[in-house]
């Protein structure tokens, strides 16, 4: 009885380390975060209005949806986030410097971002 035991217990432990080889060397591309998507609408270089909150606009309610705006909803946002950009010029007009949030200056990219051009 006590050899049965053994062997029962060494083959439930090979199993296991075998699903734990498995699961770790399986890759994880079926499980991905759903990220948020904002499409940009204008070309003009404004901020977002509340950062977080889920929609790109710079102003409550007005739809409209910058580049900076976009950026600075996507990085308030976990996880990673779609832009879609149309093909278009987009001119950084807020002068600023030394701050990484994206309401001034350069647009700063924090968390994953991706971004289609259309």
């Amino acid at each position: 009885m006590k050899s049965v035991g053994k062997v029962i217990l060494v083959a439930t432990a090979v199993a296991m380390a075998i699903t734990m080889c498995f699961a770790i060397t399986t890759p994880d591309s079926t499980v991905k975060a759903q990220g948020s998507t904002f499409t940009v609408n204008s070309t003009d270089d404004a901020t977002d209005v509340n950062p977080g909150d889920g929609v790109a606009e710079t102003a409550p309610g007005n739809g409209i949806c910058t580049l900076r705006a976009a950026i600075q909803e996507a990085n308030a946002l976990a996880g990673p986030d779609t832009i879609n950009l149309p093909a278009n010029t987009y001119t950084l007009s807020i002068a600023g410097a030394n701050e990484d949030a994206a309401a001034t200056g350069d647009l700063d990219i924090t968390d994953d971002l991706y971004h289609h051009r259309h």
